[in-house]
């Protein structure tokens, strides 16, 4: 119990938190007339073809100033900085991904880039909630076995299409298990070239130079005796006498796990090979022959996919039957499997792969494996390459947004919210509408260049983990009410959340330690025989501290609010900082944005005058007034924009000024080992109830005493900021 206690208390590590998603989202426009309602703020979307009256065009001038180190992949493999002709950039996408970020918080606007897609499991192994999930799925009841409920059969590729045809079944299966030791006992029926492929272990153990399966046996007896004698006797033994045998188990367990790994084949490869059989008057399977072909001979297929986990089974599968037909695999499902197999893994296993090039021809086989629908058995649910395949979650990713619903009936009424309207969109749906619609952005982006007397790189590139962060860890995505494993909730679980918007700490300074060169040490250090590999870190030649970019962003056709929540999405208040570029869980990329200047452009003097500069005037000075439009129009649907009382606000203004220590272990990745504990992220909400905003975080500008509180307010609200990655 104590160990337990001790787990509830305790939180994963990460670079990373979330802001919260708005509880309500605020439509600011509407494509449909008779859905306009002045009095809430929505108005019909301003056209591209015409300038019309009060609304606002001209260019926003900003600087950056670069505190950390700063890197912007060029895209390739040994990359460098980004640069366009030789010359170095920060990308206008990049600023525009951050820009738009913090739009969409502060602007209560739909999350629009969390993808709608159902993420896969395999929880067979798991020893969290995930195993009973999958054994209510996969496994016919408690005692039941993998090949009880999961069928098996042939795929097949014709033109775009996949189809798989079901294998015959043998004692109301569709394959069976074979353990390696019962298939080395057959090694004479299996071709010579074969044979020196298919095995995952040695025959003969390397230390002890014994048959491996009969030690294998004799500690797998062993082990059931004392579990036997624990089972026979639980009520008889005292507690100390119970944790020996438990520890006796335990160290069995480990000797045998310990014995298959030292005596794994170098030579083993994932592999399908045909295979002819015959049942035996016992039921027992007795395979006569495996070939590469076996031709019209009729045959099963042998396979094996992994080596996972120690495993020792091989898996054939019985020989086709016509006679049932073709099952089409839906494009969807396909989908949903290759994002799975992404998701987890660089690239799929070879011969194993699901694609429409390469060597898997039209009319060509493999074995496969699959679920159907327990009400519709023509009906595949999910499939794989393994009897203990993933399988998809009851709900999509997007399903633990929970203004999902009221969105999608908003937005088939033609509204649109203010991030939309600003950044554009494509493919939007109304519900009197058949054809989807697109609408160009009202802003656009330069490259921000560098001012070059503070430019500079540093000496040397440096090799990093860029540790991606799974949604698939939902006890890290998801809104967790236990720190229990078994207790979590999950894609599966009817009231889960997503936790927000994703950002990354901003750190005190930067770590410029190679990953690399450490790996490499720790290897000779421990004397391992493998070496870390340098294609699989990112190679990060970043731009020093101390350099300066300068860049642009063009408005047309805004609203006074808009260009308020624009200007507020730039810059957050006086001491507020963001993170660029890749490196950020490492400290680097952070910079402080300044907005230099507000440009305004009168449209009709811009046609009739010879000098552009002449239509031209600063509004520098009224950027106070368009942010507090912009928080006053939010007013209207009763969204209260403050830092200080509202939790989702209070939240992204400590994103944005909170530093934490590079070397706070809190704040670093988790270790592999770490993430099977499944302990739970500490939420931003928590940080915000346990820790006062700082004195900086409530800074008033210089500005500050001459506005009433109002004033007051929307300037510290300019604090915001969250990484969007999508």
């Amino acid at each position: 119990m104590a160990d337990n206690n001790q787990n509830k208390e305790r939180y994963a590590r990460a670079p990373y938190n979330f802001i919260p998603f708005p509880e309500k989202i605020f439509y600011r426009h509407t494509i449909l007339e008779k859905y306009e309602d002045k009095n809430k703020g929505i108005t019909i979307l301003p056209k591209h073809n015409m300038f019309e009256k009060g609304l606002k065009t001209g260019y926003i001038d900003y600087s950056i100033d670069v505190e950390t180190p700063l890197f912007i992949s060029n895209g390739e493999k040994q990359s460098d900085f980004f640069k366009v002709n030789g010359e170095y950039r920060i990308p206008g996408s990049t600023i525009r991904g951050k820009v738009r970020s913090n739009a969409e918080i502060l602007s209560c606007s739909y999350p629009e880039f969390i993808e709608d897609k159902k993420l896969w499991f395999r929880g067979a192994f798991s020893k969290d909630v995930l195993k009973d999930i999958y054994k209510e799925a996969v496994l016919s009841g408690e005692t039941g076995q993998i090949s009880d409920y999961v069928k098996a059969g042939y795929l097949t590729r014709k033109g775009d299409k996949w189809l798989i045809t079901p294998s015959k079944q043998v004692n109301n299966k569709f394959f069976t298990e074979i353990h390696e030791s019962k298939l080395r006992e057959q090694h004479r029926v299996i071709d010579e070239d074969i044979r020196n492929k298919i095995f995952m272990y040695n025959f003969i153990d390397r230390n002890s130079s014994q048959r491996l399966w009969n030690l294998f046996k004799d500690k797998k007896n062993e082990k059931k005796k004392i579990n036997k004698i624990v089972k026979d006797n639980e009520e008889q033994l005292s507690e100390e006498e119970k944790q020996k045998l438990e520890a006796k188990i335990n160290n069995l367990q480990k000797n045998i796990e310990n014995l298959l790994i030292n005596n794994e084949r170098k030579g083993f490869k994932p592999y399908y090979y045909e295979a002819s059989y015959f049942l035996k008057d016992n039921n027992e399977i007795i395979i006569k022959k495996i070939l590469k072909s076996l031709k019209d001979e009729k045959h099963g297929i042998l396979m094996n996919s992994s080596r996972l986990n120690c495993k020792q089974n091989h898996y054939l599968i019985f020989e086709k039957d016509t006679e049932k037909g073709e099952r089409v695999i839906t494009k969807e499902l396909i989908n949903q499997y290759k994002t799975s197999v992404k998701l987890k893994q660089k690239a799929e296993v070879e011969n194993f792969k699901i694609n429409n090039e390469g060597k898997f021809e039209n009319g060509k086989e493999k074995p496969i494996f699959y679920i159907t629908d327990k009400n519709n058995e023509e009906k595949i649910i999910a499939f794989g390459f393994t009897p203990y395949l993933k399988i998809p979650y009851e709900k999509s990713v997007e399903d633990g947004i929970k203004t999902k619903e009221y969105n999608s009936n908003e937005s088939q009424k033609g509204k649109i919210d203010y991030a939309k309207g600003i950044f554009g969109f494509t493919n939007f749906k109304l519900k009197e509408n058949k054809d989807s619609i697109s609408y160009k952005g009202r802003v656009s982006f330069t490259n921000a260049k560098p001012v070059e007397e503070n430019f500079k790189q540093v000496g040397k590139h440096i090799l990093k983990h860029l540790m991606n962060p799974k949604i698939s860890s939902f006890q890290l995505y998801l809104k967790q009410e236990e720190n229990d494993p078994k207790e979590l909730k999950t894609y599966s679980s009817d009231d889960f959340e997503l936790r927000g918007e994703k950002f990354y700490w901003l750190r005190n300074e930067h770590d410029s330690s190679d990953d690399y060169q450490k790996d490499v040490q720790e290897c000779e250090k421990k004397k391992k025989k493998w070496r870390p590999k340098k294609e699989q870190y990112a190679s990060l030649y970043a731009v020093d501290k101390g350099a300066k970019f300068k860049g642009r962003i063009y408005f047309e056709n805004l609203c006074k609010d808009e260009l308020g929540l624009l200007l507020m999405s730039i810059k957050p208040h006086e001491c507020a900082k963001e993170n660029l570029g890749q490196g950020k869980p490492y400290g680097y990329g952070k910079v402080n944005f300044q907005i230099e200047n507000i440009i305004e452009i009168d449209s009709k003097k811009r046609f009739v005058s010879l000098n552009p500069s002449l239509s031209e005037k600063s509004i520098l000075e009224d950027k106070d007034k368009r942010i507090k439009d912009f928080i006053d129009y939010m007013k209207k649907q009763n969204i209260n924009v403050d830092l200080k009382k509202e939790v989702m606000y209070k939240c992204f203004a400590k994103s944005k000024i909170d530093e934490k220590d590079i070397r706070s272990p809190k704040f670093n990745y988790m270790g592999i080992t770490e993430f099977t504990d499944r302990n739970i992220l500490k939420s931003m909400e928590t940080y915000i109830n346990d820790e006062k905003i700082s004195k900086d975080e409530a800074a008033a500008t210089k500005e500050e005493n001459e506005f009433d509180a109002n004033m007051a307010q929307k300037i510290l609200s300019n604090k915001f900021k969250t990484t969007w990655k999508k």
